[in-house]
């Protein structure tokens, strides 16, 4: 796979939203002349276009946010990156994200598109037209998203050998659905000033007393990993319940039943 990288030297934060604000003045232009003309499309042409404008402006924008981003996370959840992630940008893989962390090389992956080869050509088309600009507004919660992973390995390698972020394969279920959940605390929590969740519904509850019969997707991942974590991330702070539970993963019944993970987590971070 190519992985593109531009380092765009003398950018000030004006400048770069300048670009955004274009690209999305651009797209609003072309949308009006479409709207304009019945039955009139986009031609391939102006996508690879739009497409070059983004992924220049995305990329910029990476590059002046990402790590002043991180520092904005440590500060406001009151945790410290031992080292911090490294960024690149590689080819969109075609699926609903913006980013994604690769435990391996301790990476965030930015994804983009790329119409430099002509052979990339009719994907790029197919891929603008199928899934839209990514947004700079959307940039800020990734990075805080991907640094709660980044963080959860290198506390893990740091207490325990690095037993916790393995390949996701190779995780039990209710492993990733912590893991997203503390990850979704990190990106809501320091990008608004304020983390809050609801009581968790009679559904939830089920479905987290039977994480076995559960199947692997972005509900299970994502809202009831948020469900179970938020309450206790919010009362005991990201450092105190990360080091719990790269020391203390759930086994046995609790890989099973989440509550009874979760009532002995706080029963024993209350006396500590």
């Amino acid at each position: 796979m190519k992985v593109t990288r531009l380092i765009v030297g003398g950018f000030g934060l004006a400048a770069l939203y300048l670009i955004g604000t274009d690209v999305i003045q651009a797209n609003n232009d072309v949308e009006s002349d479409k709207n304009a003309t019945e039955d009139s499309e986009l031609t391939d042409e102006d996508i690879l276009a739009t497409v070059e404008l983004e992924d220049f402006a995305y990329r910029s924008a990476v590059h002046n946010t990402f790590y002043p981003t991180l520092d904005d996370v440590e500060e406001k959840l009151g945790v410290h990156f031992d080292k911090k992630p490294s960024y690149k940008f590689v080819l969109h893989p075609d699926y609903d994200a913006s980013a994604q962390y690769d435990p391996k090389t301790e990476t965030i992956e930015f994804f983009q598109f790329s119409n430099e080869t002509m052979e990339n050509r009719d994907r790029d088309i197919h891929l603008r037209r199928s899934n839209g600009p990514f947004l700079l507004n959307d940039l800020d919660s990734a990075i805080r998203h991907e640094s709660g992973h980044h963080y959860i390995k290198r506390r893990a390698k740091a207490l325990n050998g690095n037993k916790w972020l393995r390949e996701v394969k190779d995780l039990p279920l209710l492993y990733r659905i912590i893991d997203e959940g503390i990850s979704l605390y990190f990106e809501t929590a320091t990008s608004s000033g304020n983390s809050t969740i609801a009581p968790l519904t009679e559904e939830q509850s089920h479905d987290l007393s039977n994480v076995d019969s559960l199947k692997h997707s972005q509900y299970t991942y994502y809202s009831l990993g948020e469900a179970l974590m938020n309450p206790i991330l919010q009362r005991f702070g990201a450092k105190a319940v990360v080091d719990y539970v790269v020391l203390f993963p759930p086994i046995g019944e609790e890989l099973d039943n989440a509550l009874l993970y979760r009532e002995k987590m706080v029963s024993e971070l209350s006396v500590k």
